[in-house]
């Protein structure tokens, strides 16, 4: 039993002692920061992003099961469309 209770402790004789916590520096993914990212960038994936979406809504129409949320990726996909209208 003692054994298995060292093990739960990880060599540490006290407890409540907590190994000191690393420090990361955070690791930016792109040249610019998030707040600067152009609507042209997301304005370019529109139109794939409908895309998939009628897609899967065509996919669920055809298969019988749940034609209304057929219905409400249609209506999402115009609802997308009307956002970003008003952006442009």
């Amino acid at each position: 039993m003692m054994i298995f209770m060292e093990h739960l402790n990880l060599g540490r004789r006290n407890p409540r002692e907590r190994p000191p916590l690393a420090t990361y520096e955070p690791i930016q993914t792109s040249a610019r920061p998030n707040s600067e990212v152009d609507n042209e960038e997301v304005r370019a994936r529109l139109p794939v992003i409908i895309v998939l979406l009628v897609a899967v809504m065509a996919f669920v129409f055809v298969s019988g099961r749940a034609g209304v949320i057929a219905i409400v990726l249609g209506i999402a996909v115009l609802a997308l469309r009307h956002l970003f209208a008003f952006r442009r």
